[in-house]
């Protein structure tokens, strides 16, 4: 277990990834929480502490969905993927992130800025 601005996460992870370090809390979501839980947790991972990336993963869709949308306005890096995924691809894993609001690869995410890439579309006549 590890602690992050009081709140007790599951994990508090640091990978090798080219060459340098790269550290997140880790939490599985077993069954999703109350909204005034993750008010709570909210408060807590917001502020400015070492750790700047979040993974949390889920059992389903469904605990997906739910626990990734009370985190939507969170001006942090906060990453959400499938528990079974995980099992199966590790830092390759799929996990969506609001700031970004598309699936990515966790690596990515933990390798890439804590700011979304800005995209522009085109439009063809």
């Amino acid at each position: 277990m590890g602690i992050v601005n009081g709140k007790v996460y599951d994990a508090i992870v640091t990978v090798r990834l080219e060459d340098r370090d790269a550290t997140f809390a880790l939490e599985y979501e077993r069954t999703a929480k109350s909204e005034e839980d993750y008010d709570d947790i909210l408060s807590k991972i917001n502020a400015k502490d070492r750790v700047e990336r979040f993974l949390y993963l889920a059992p389903s869709d469904d605990v997906l969905r739910f626990v990734s949308w009370q985190f939507r306005n969170s001006p942090r890096h906060v990453c959400f993927g499938l528990l079974a995924d995980w099992y199966r691809r590790l830092l390759d894993t799929g996990v969506f992130n609001w700031q970004w609001q598309e699936y990515r690869p966790f690596r990515i995410a933990l390798l890439g800025p804590t700011r979304p890439a800005q995209v522009s579309a085109t439009v063809r006549s």
